[in-house]
């Protein structure tokens, strides 16, 4: 299976696993912070464990500066830890699981993402 993170809505934490025939999703009112509580509750729900995941696709591009950082940051790490490939893509992208997974399997190991924001960040700006 793999792993779609998406915090692009303020407040609420979207996770999709999927494979070429199946897609599950769940959607969680809850603060960015609760990202990672989030992900394995949803795993453990599904039966699976981190081990299972075949690779990571995090939205990026949409959303808060926060949680766009924070979703790169954990699906780096889950890529990094697991040893599975990681995709940045839009919340269009995200919908069109053939593609990803293609461009997931075309990802170089130990590859990360960076982090695109909706706008520029306002750090120490009222």
């Amino acid at each position: 299976m793999y792993l779609i993170i998406d915090l692009s809505v303020d407040n609420t934490i979207q996770l999709a696993l999927f494979s070429l025939s199946d897609r599950r999703e769940t959607i969680v009112l809850a603060r960015n912070t609760q990202l990672l509580f989030c992900i394995k509750k949803f795993l453990d729900e599904q039966g699976l464990s981190f081990s299972d995941l075949r690779g990571v696709a995090v939205v990026v591009g949409e959303g808060g500066f926060t949680s766009t950082r924070l979703s790169v940051v954990i699906g780096n790490m889950i890529a990094f830890t697991c040893g599975i490939p990681i995709l940045a893509v839009t919340a269009v992208e995200a919908r069109e699981k053939q593609r990803m997974i293609e461009r997931l399997l075309e990802q170089p190991f130990q590859y990360y993402i960076i982090p695109t924001y909706s706008a520029a960040p306002r750090v120490m700006q009222p």
